[in-house]
């Protein structure tokens, strides 16, 4: 046994002294303290490429003096005025700024914690302002100033308190799996200078910004990738916190030729993504929209101190209005779809037909457009690229376009058509809308296809008021889908007079109407013979059809319709032509009056001239209305049913009384019932229906004392059946026995 534990002992003795020596440094440098002049020392030592295999660099400042000139009055008294290593070079509120490095081409720092500790500390300066008594109330930060001049590069480094300026490089900075926290009121990496840059899976956490590029030079390449963001821009002095971002691009510095990207990130707080504030940066060179495809960020793209007194950006300029910005989108000519970025929550100014002509996305980001008709027009009048202006040497729509409008309140859309070319626009939570209104007069083949979600008309609002007489207008074929959207006291909510020869698709999905073509309005006069929630109508040769579902219809107790129903179909006034076109309804999920009208209902000063030319369905929740193009719809009201899935029960099988079922459309108005097995029906012995045995039956001839002469156990009688059990289970006993008695026998 000592033979074996010594040749153990032995074997580990000699693995330990084959461990690579850096191995065992990992192990006693790993946590080693050291104060930040030992660290420049090591650097040094280590020709400015140092791996601190886990080493901490914690400090405090230091206060020295650095004033050459004779018989000044210093700012410190008695020894130790000399620098040490621990003093910073300038005293700059928050930071204290270690300039280090000067001289030197290429730094990289791998494997080290710093971590500063705040400290009053007294700086003697020649009186370049930069001096000073410091409390630690005021300076926070330690700023690692970089003044080499080549490439930066720290890997699977942590900075509590700790900021890195790559200031003086004209290479690369780089970091890469490395760690800031606890950075107040500024950038944890601040003063990128260099062309080049890459920051990936780095953490960023309750620090007063992330990442700041600044410098005059020619930007060339720069990644940002998959670094997580935590509680940004709040770790600030009062007032500026969310004025930064988790990237900010400074004024300086050309971007134009610059390849940036920024993917795989993600943040989680209010900070915003990029303060861009460099104008050679377009969306060529950053877009911003694809920045949000590609991230994983909470916060909006934009702060709002990029904008300053402006209230819109696109492609790499602010503008004081959003009327000022479609004019530089127009000028611009984009080949790409033009991305707009209102300022959170602000009054993008006054407009009137700001001209759209190409394809656009607008992020209101909650702001509104505060007067004016507050329209996007589009397709109305001739306009010159070279001015921005209308001219008549200028042009029309030239081509489809598709524009798209989130989080823009007040905001409307209109035209007069002039060419055959389509036009999408798309609405999503725009509230109080002005209206959509165009009209295709000059060019009745340009289609017109209209899509809101979650959008609201609000004809009572005192400060973005929509139009009272109508939200919704189109007389051009297309498709119209408008879900979750409210209509608030307006005379003519949906208002569709298709007079082109296509097709008109409509479909309201989850919409209220409130109070909407009331009898009593200041718009009944002029609307009494065309004004309901729902109106639609169809020239000769057009075709519109309308699709309902779970949409409510809903008047105040003291309110009524004005006559025309909630949803009105057919044009009933004196002048409408007689001859009409196809309009037809489908509906399921909503209560409403349906009114269908033809020409001549009414007279010329809105009273009713022929009763016999209307007909008004009321219609109920429960009710399916069915599209129909000789009478516009068929009401199923499940009437009309018939039994389905019946079925009698049997000895072996339950029952079931079917379900009512509608005959027109098919649903379930009334579910059945089961019903219970019958019993078995025995003759001879057996079940006539199913064969089962009659478990007292007793065949002719026989009596109960007759059933255990057989040979074996009568039913009923169950004496012998326990004495063959009992024999079984000792004959079983014995040759158990038998076989542990030999087992034992071969042992012995």
């Amino acid at each position: 046994m000592k033979k074996k534990f010594f040749i153990c002992l032995l074997s580990l003795l000699m693995v330990f002294t084959m461990m690579p020596a850096t191995a065992l440094a990992n192990e006693s440098d790993a946590g080693r303290p050291i104060d930040f002049a030992t660290f420049l020392e090591e650097v040094e030592k280590a020709n400015y490429d140092y791996d601190g295999k886990g080493v901490t660099v914690e400090w405090s400042p230091s206060s020295a003096c650095t004033d050459n000139r004779q018989d000044h009055n210093c700012l410190l008294e008695g020894e130790g005025k000399k620098p040490d290593g621990n003093n910073p070079q300038r005293g700059q509120a928050p930071n204290a700024q270690y300039q280090v490095f000067d001289g030197q081409a290429n730094v990289k720092i791998t494997n080290v914690n710093f971590k500063f500790k705040p400290a009053d500390f007294t700086l003697c300066m020649n009186n370049t302002g930069w001096g000073g008594s410091f409390s630690e109330d005021n300076i926070k930060n330690a700023e690692l100033q970089m003044l080499n001049t080549g490439n930066v590069s720290f890997s699977g480094c942590d900075f509590d308190g700790v900021i890195v300026s790559p200031f003086g490089s004209r290479g690369e900075s780089a970091f890469t799996e490395c760690d800031f926290k606890n950075v107040y009121d500024a950038y944890a990496i601040k003063d990128i200078y260099s062309p080049n840059a890459s920051i990936t899976d780095c953490t960023f956490d309750n620090c007063g910004g992330g990442i700041y590029f600044e410098g005059e030079t020619g930007k060339e390449s720069i990644v940002i990738e998959n670094n997580v963001f935590t509680n940004i821009d709040t770790n600030a002095a009062e007032g500026k916190q969310f004025t930064r971002g988790l990237i900010q691009f400074s004024a300086k510095g050309n971007y134009s030729k610059a390849k940036i990207t920024i993917a795989g990130n993600s943040s989680t707080g209010e900070a915003a993504v990029i303060r861009q504030l460099n104008t050679t940066i377009t969306s060529d060179v950053l877009d911003l929209g694809e920045v949000e495809e590609n991230n994983r960020f909470e916060g909006n793209v934009l702060p709002d101190s990029s904008f300053g007194d402006n209230t819109v950006y696109y492609n790499g300029k602010y503008y004081a209005t959003l009327s000022d910005a479609l004019v530089g989108v127009y000028m611009s000519s984009p080949e790409d779809t033009a991305k707009i970025y209102c300022k959170p929550g602000a009054d993008v100014g006054t407009m009137t037909h700001g001209h759209v002509a190409d394809n656009i996305i607008i992020y209101g980001n909650g702001a509104y457009v505060s007067a004016g008709e507050r329209d996007l027009e589009i397709d109305t009048y001739k306009y010159d690229r070279t001015t921005g202006q209308q001219s008549n040497a200028g042009s029309f729509l030239d081509k489809d376009i598709t524009v798209k409008v989130f989080d823009l309140n007040g905001i409307a859309a209109w035209g007069q058509r002039n060419t055959d070319n389509t036009i999408n626009l798309f609405f999503e939570n725009c509230q109080n809308m002005e209206r959509i209104y165009f009209t295709n007069t000059n060019n009745k083949v340009g289609k017109i296809n209209i899509t809101l979600n979650n959008c609201s008309f609000d004809g009572s609002d005192e400060k973005l008021e929509s139009n009272a007489n109508t939200s919704v207008y189109s007389n051009a074929a297309g498709d119209i889908s408008i879900n979750n959207t409210t209509f608030k006291e307006i005379a003519v909510g949906l208002n569709i007079n298709h007079k082109s020869e296509g097709v008109q698709n409509i479909t309201l999905k989850d919409c209220v109407f409130e109070d909407c073509a009331l009898s009593d309005s200041p718009q009944a006069v002029s609307t009494k013979t065309y004004g309901a929630p729902v109106r639609v109508v169809a020239q000769d040769g057009a075709r519109t059809n309308l699709t309902i579902e779970n949409c409510e219809f809903i008047y105040s107790d003291d309110k009524e319709n004005c006559g025309n129903g909630d949803i009105l179909i057919g044009d009933g006034r004196y002048d409408a032509d007689k001859k009409q076109g196809i309009v037809t309804l489908a509906m399921t999920g909503t209560k409403a009056d349906i009114m269908v009208q033809e020409a001549g209902y009414y007279e010329a000063e809105g009273t009713v001239a022929d009763p016999d030319k209307a007909r008004m369905v009321s219609v109920n929740e429960s009710d399916v209305v069915f599209a129909d193009s000789e009478s516009h719809f068929i009401v199923d009201r499940h009437d009309s049913f018939g039994i389905v899935g019946a079925k009698e029960a049997t000895c072996t099988s339950e029952g079931y009384t079917g379900d009512k079922v509608c005959k027109i459309c098919g649903k379930t108005i009334e579910e059945g019932t089961v019903i219970a097995k019958t019993a078995h029906v025995f003759k001879d012995g057996k079940c006539t229906v199913c064969g089962a045995a009659d478990p007292d039956y007793v065949p002719a001839g026989t009596t109960d004392t007759d059933k255990g002469n057989s040979g074996g156990p009568g039913t009923g009688d169950d004496s012998d059946m326990t004495l063959w059990l009992a024999l079984l289970m000792a004959s079983i006993a014995g040759a158990l026995g038998a076989t542990v008695y030999s087992r034992r026998k071969k042992a012995q």
